[in-house]
């Protein structure tokens, strides 16, 4: 049995003996062997080497076919230090070795000795130019020169104001925002010697300059004044803010119509929106002058045409009195008047015209002012309903007429969206492709009298029909449908985002839970048993915006009386019994019991509703509310690219206006639905969607931002 195990021990040795010789060239055919390094030779170092100047050094290992690995090392890392590539940073003046050290043995290594000293500092550093102007985004290389030539040319930049511009240590300026600073080179040698440049950074968005006219208004209660403006290059559409430090004094509109509300002193800033320094200032001095005793005027009836205006003579007792007089109108928007007697006829109709002293209004007198205008329309009527729902390729040929039928029934097409849908010169609407056009018929005569077809092109995954304002009862449950829808198509966005990756988990939850919240607000239809004016008087067309009686209204109105009356949702406003529920599904709202707690007026606000759907929950702090601090709020970031635009994100102007996105209406993203508080409709501000172009507010600088970064 041994002697069996011994001979199968020995057969198996002589197979491993004669397999293993065979492997062993198998390999070293293959594989390639370096030979142990001998030496390494440095080169790169120049000729001359100062503080803070950097260079490349190269190593060579000896043989040639060994491994050129190497491990770089300064010997004193406080005069300089070198990275593993060999780029040398000389740091300070001394004398230091760098060494360069075999990765497959490091008892061989080469090494150089720099000597760091500054050659000669230059007498003088010149930078060609002491001003320069540049743009927001744009870069400038500076190329100083030294006298003597073979002075030092080590250098260091600094900026002072790096909000504004920063400078590289090569000397390249970057322009950051609209501002000034100034950039100073300094000899590394010799800090003494130094050059400057100041630098004002522009923006193409800021104008260059602001011209107003008055310069100077010197008013009495109840004035009203335009001012006049000149904005240099004349070219530039300029995004302005007009603001003023005492509104309890007087107000601007944005339109740059200031009122004079009480005795007092204020200023009106005229600035732009992306920088406050660019800006006019308007003293404003408000007195009444001598009381008024006795009104009376040179005619009592006028009659006039659409677009004409006249003048006539206001005659104050004494005669020397002052000129805070006002004006109530009995059917706002026929004609407009001012303190000087002037009247424009806006619109055919009759209106009187209460003219008395702001300080004591029981001294009036009235005028009547008729406006006649045959020629203009009252109402146009087309045979086809404004909302048409068409399939692409569907063609549609609606008639239009004017009423009554005097009035000039000739009429011009106008179309918002030619690659949406079309009219031809012979009327016939003809759908293209998904998204919405507005088609309008328009009169000859009056461009303010129009038919308009909202035509929606759907292919039935998004709602494009958008819902109505302000309805009739007996249309609630049909417009409650359309905003439903809406929110549907909305909700329908933000999950196929969701399921495709584009957002996560806890984003797609927050921003499904503001849509809701925005239109739980939004799906809140209303009546009033009496007229509820508007929370502001001077906003209110006139009267034409108050809430009145007979038609339900769509979207929550908050309170205003002041900022903290914006702070409450559907949820408090039940609590409170502020609205009370009517036997449709619908609210009445009672004010008796909001004026207890808020104020007067019942209104709406575009910042609140943002704000509300965002951070609701019935109370949330008033700071955020506004649209400026909205625009800064460092809960929300800025976008750039509108094409990633997703359900919830906002769109906003400084102090103007806010509005949320909420879903694309077209394949070529150009359209979108919007949802708001306010919108374009005149006479009404409530709750609303609608479908915008981006661009169009882009164009108008509105600024995208998001709840989470992109």
């Amino acid at each position: 049995m041994q002697k069996k195990i011994a001979c199968i021990f020995s057969l198996l040795l002589i197979c491993f003996l004669f397999l293993i010789p065979s492997a062993l060239s198998e390999t070293q055919d293959t594989a390639v062997v370096s030979k142990p390094p001998s030496s390494i030779t440095i080169t790169g170092v120049p000729e001359t080497i100062e503080p803070s100047q950097t260079f490349q050094l190269s190593a060579v290992v000896e043989p040639d076919d060994a491994s050129q690995e190497v491990i770089w090392r300064s010997l004193d890392t406080h005069l300089a230090t070198v990275d593993e590539n060999g780029l040398v940073t000389a740091k300070r003046m001394g004398t230091v070795y760098i060494r360069a050290l075999a990765k497959d043995n490091k008892k061989v290594f080469g090494q150089v000795k720099l000597v760091i000293r500054y050659i000669k500092a230059p007498k003088h550093i010149d930078l060609g130019q002491t001003d320069i102007d540049l743009y927001v985004g744009k870069t400038m290389q500076l190329s100083p020169t030294f006298e003597p030539e073979d002075a030092s040319r080590i250098i260091r930049y600094t900026s002072s104001d790096p909000t504004v511009a920063t400078v590289t240590t090569d000397g390249v300026i970057t322009a950051l925002q609209y501002g000034e600073c100034t950039v100073t080179v300094k000899s590394a040698a010799n800090p003494d010697v130094s050059a400057k440049i100041s630098l004002r950074v522009l923006d193409e968005r800021i104008p260059d300059a602001i011209i107003a006219y008055p310069s100077y208004l010197n008013l009495e209660p109840s004035n009203v004044r335009d001012i006049q403006l000149i904005v240099l290059p004349e070219t530039l559409n300029a995004d302005l803010v007009w603001s003023s430090n005492n509104e309890s004094v007087v107000t601007v509109t944005p339109e740059g119509r200031v009122t004079a509300i009480d005795e007092g002193e204020a200023t009106i800033t005229i600035a732009s929106a992306y920088a406050y320094a660019m800006n006019y200032k308007i003293p404003v001095r408000v007195r009444y002058g001598k009381a008024i005793k006795d009104l009376s005027v040179s005619e009592t009836k006028i009659t006039l045409h659409r677009g004409d205006k006249t003048q006539i003579d206001i005659i104050k007792t004494p005669e020397d009195a002052g000129n805070a007089i006002a004006f109530e109108y009995s059917n706002p928007g026929i004609c407009e008047m001012d303190e000087t007697g002037a009247i424009t006829a806006l619109r055919r109709g009759e209106t009187n015209i209460r003219i008395y002293a702001h300080k004591n209004p029981e001294i009036s007198v009235k005028i009547k002012v008729v406006v006649e205008d045959d020629l203009t329309p009252l109402s146009c009527e087309s045979n086809l309903p404004s909302n048409l729902v068409l399939a692409p390729g569907k063609s549609v040929r609606p008639e239009i007429s004017f009423l009554p039928e005097i009035a000039s029934q000739a009429y011009t097409w106008t179309c918002s969206n030619p690659e949406i849908a079309y009219v031809d010169e012979n009327g016939a609407i003809t759908a293209i492709s998904p998204g919405v056009s507005k088609i309008r018929a328009v009169n000859s005569h009056a461009d303010e009298i129009y038919f308009e077809f909202y035509v929606a092109v759907e292919t039935g995954e998004y709602a494009l029909i958008m819902p109505e304002r302000r309805t009739d009862k007996s249309e609630l449950s049909e417009n409650m449908q359309k905003i439903e829808n809406i929110r549907v198509s909305a909700q329908k966005m933000l999950l196929k985002e969701y399921e495709e990756g584009t957002i996560q988990e806890k984003e797609y939850k927050k921003r499904s839970e503001v849509i809701d919240e925005a239109f739980e607000m939004y799906a809140f239809p209303w009546m009033t048993p009496a007229v509820q004016k508007y929370w502001m008087d001077e906003n209110s067309e006139g009267g034409m915006k108050d809430f009145k009686p007979g038609i339900m209204y769509y979207g929550l109105p908050y309170m205003s009386g002041g900022s903290s009356a914006r702070t409450f949702n559907v949820e408090k406003a039940l609590e409170n019994d502020w609205y009370r529920p009517a036997q449709d599904g619908d609210y009445y709202v009672f004010n008796t019991e909001m004026e207890a707690y808020y104020g007067p007026y019942v209104g709406n606000d575009c910042s609140s509703f943002i704000s509300l759907a965002y951070f609701g929950n019935a109370v949330h702090n008033n700071e955020i509310i506004k649209t400026y601090t909205l625009f800064y709020d460092d809960r929300f970031y800025d976008i750039e690219d509108p094409e990633t635009l997703l359900p919830g994100d906002i769109l906003i102007r400084h102090s103007i206006h806010v509005i949320m996105f909420l879903y694309w209406a077209d394949e070529a993203h150009t359209q979108a639905v919007f949802i708001e508080q306010g919108g374009s409709e005149e006479g009404i501000n409530t709750i609303s969607t609608s479908v915008y172009r981006v661009s169009d507010y882009l164009e108008n600088f509105y600024h995208i931002r998001s709840p989470f970064p992109r």
